[in-house]
C-alpha cells in the first residue's frame, strides 16, 4: 500500500521536475542530452528522497482493496476509450498543445510569447514542457512524432492516478468510503471528458491532492514538507490560477515557515520551481489579461450587488447539473460534523476558500461575465472535486463505523 503511493507520487515529482528542468534547459541553450540527463539525476535523487519516508496510517492492502482497485481501473480505463478524442477540445488544439509544439523547437521557441491576440502566452509552461520533454525524447530514439499518443498517456495517467490515489488513502481506514469515491470517479464521464480533454485542469487538481496528502505526512514527518511545498509550488507552474491555490495553501500552513527547523526542507522542496516561476513571469510572460484589464472598474463591480447574484446564479445552476454528487456529500458531511458536534477538517476550508476565491473572480472579471462564467467556470470547479472528495472522504473513514460494517473489513 505504502509503496504504491509511493510510486504514484515519485511518478508526478518527476514529471513536474523534467518540466522544470526542461524550460529552464530551453533558457540556457542546453542541447537535449544534457537536459534529459539532468532531469535524469533529479529524479533519481527525488525518488531516493520519497522512498526513504514513511507514509502513516495508510493500514494493510487486503485482497478485497487489490480486488476493488482492479476493477476500477478496468472501468476507466473501457471508458475512457469512448469518451477521448483526437485532438482535445478547444483550449487543448489552439493553447496547450500549440504552446507544446513552439517548447519542442529549441530555436524558435521563444515565438510562443508573439501570438498575444488569440492565445494566453501567459500560461506557466508545466504541461507544454512536459510534452515537449517526452516528445523530443521519443523523436531523438527514431520512432518519429509521437505527438498524439504522447499527450494521451500523459492525461490518461493524470486522470486514472487522481482516483486511484483517493482510494489507496483511504482504503486502510474505511473500504467502504474508499470503494466510492473510486465508483464515482469511474463512471463520471464529466470528470473523465475533461481528464482527457487535453488541458492542464487535472494535472492541476492533481498536484492540489497531492499537496494536501503530503501536508497530512508532515505532521508525522516533518521531511514531507519538502513534496508538500514542492507540490504547490507545481500548482502555480500549471496555471495561473495555481498561483490561488498555491497563495491559499501556503497561507494556511503558514506556521511550517516560521519554525526554522523546516526552512531547510522547503527550501528544498521550493528553490526549482520558485526559480522557473520567476523567470518565466519576469522575462519572458506577457501580462495577465485579467490583472492588465481589471484595473478599472474594480471597486465598482467589487460593490455591484448584481454581479455577486449572477454568479451566484451560475454556480448553483453549474453545480446542480455537473456536480451534483460532490454537494450531496458536502451536504452529508456537514450533518455528520453536526451530530458528532465536531468542526469540518481544516482541509475543507482551504478547498472552500479556493472556491471562494474562484467565485470572486467571476465579480470582478474584466470580460463580460456571463461569457466568462460559460467559457471557463466549469473548469474551475473541476480543478477543486479531487481534493474536496479526499478531504471529505478522509475524515468521514476516521469516525468509527457500525459493527456490521466493521466485519465488512476483515476481507
Amino acid at each position: 500500500m505504502e509503496r504504491s503511493i509511493g510510486y504514484i507520487v515519485s511518478i508526478f515529482a518527476s514529471i513536474a521536475l523534467c518540466s522544470l528542468v526542461y524550460f529552464l534547459g530551453l533558457i540556457l541553450g542546453l542541447p537535449y542530452l544534457i537536459i534529459f540527463l539532468l532531469c535524469g539525476l533529479l529524479c533519481f535523487l527525488a525518488i531516493r528522497y520519497l522512498n526513504s519516508l514513511a507514509f502513516a496510517g495508510q493500514g494493510l492492502f487486503k485482497p478485497t482493496s487489490a480486488l476493488i482497485l482492479v476493477v476500477g481501473i478496468i472501468l476507466i480505463t473501457n471508458r475512457s476509450y469512448y469518451l477521448a478524442t483526437v485532438w482535445g477540445d478547444w483550449d487543448a488544439w489552439c493553447m496547450w498543445n500549440l504552446h507544446t509544439r513552439y517548447l519542442c523547437d529549441p530555436v524558435y521557441w521563444k515565438g510562443m510569447f508573439h501570438n498575444i491576440a488569440y492565445d494566453h502566452p501567459d500560461y506557466p509552461p508545466g504541461l507544454p514542457a512536459i510534452l515537449a520533454f517526452l516528445n523530443r525524447g521519443i523523436n531523438s530514439l527514431g520512432f518519429g512524432d509521437q505527438f498524439l499518443l504522447i499527450t494521451f498517456g500523459l492525461h490518461f495517467l493524470i486522470t486514472l492516478c487522481t482516483p486511484l490515489l483517493i482510494f489507496l488513502e483511504i482504503q486502510g481506514k474505511n473500504l467502504v468510503i474508499a470503494s466510492l469515491t473510486i465508483l464515482y470517479f469511474a463512471t463520471n464521464d464529466f470528470y473523465l471528458e475533461r481528464g482527457l480533454s487535453q488541458y492542464a485542469d487535472t494535472l492541476l487538481g492533481l498536484f492540489l491532492l497531492l499537496c494536501l496528502i503530503m501536508i497530512q505526512q508532515a505532521k508525522h514527518n516533518s521531511k514531507f514538507l519538502t513534496p508538500a511545498f514542492f507540490f504547490s509550488l507545481c500548482m502555480a507552474w500549471t496555471k495561473n490560477e495555481g498561483l490561488l491555490l498555491c497563495g491559499v495553501f501556503v497561507l494556511f500552513y503558514r506556521a511550517y515557515l516560521l519554525r526554522t527547523r523546516n526552512q531547510k526542507l522547503i527550501a528544498l522542496g521550493t528553490f526549482l520551481p520558485l526559480m522557473a516561476i520567476l523567470i518565466f513571469k519576469f522575462f519572458y510572460a506577457p501580462g495577465n489579461d485579467l490583472v492588465t484589464n481589471g484595473q478599472q472598474l474594480f471597486w465598482d463591480k467589487l460593490i455591484d450587488g448584481q454581479r455577486y447574484l449572477r454568479a451566484w446564479d451560475y454556480f448553483k445552476h453549474s453545480g446542480l447539473d455537473n456536480f451534483l454528487v460532490p454537494i450531496i456529500l458536502v451536504l452529508i458531511y456537514l450533518l455528520v460534523c453536526m451530530i458528532r458536534r465536531t468542526m469540518p477538517h481544516k482541509q475543507f476550508f482551504l478547498v472552500f476558500s479556493c472556491l471562494l476565491l474562484y467565485y470572486m473572480v467571476y465579480v470582478v472579471t474584466p470580460y463580460e461575465q456571463g461569457w466568462h462564467l460559460i467559457t471557463s467556470q466549469v473548469r474551475l470547479i473541476h480543478q477543486l472535486i479531487p481534493a474536496l472528495v479526499y478531504v471529505i472522504g478522509m475524515h468521514l473513514a476516521s469516525f468509527p463505523l457500525p459493527v456490521s460494517i466493521q466485519k465488512f473489513r476483515k476481507y
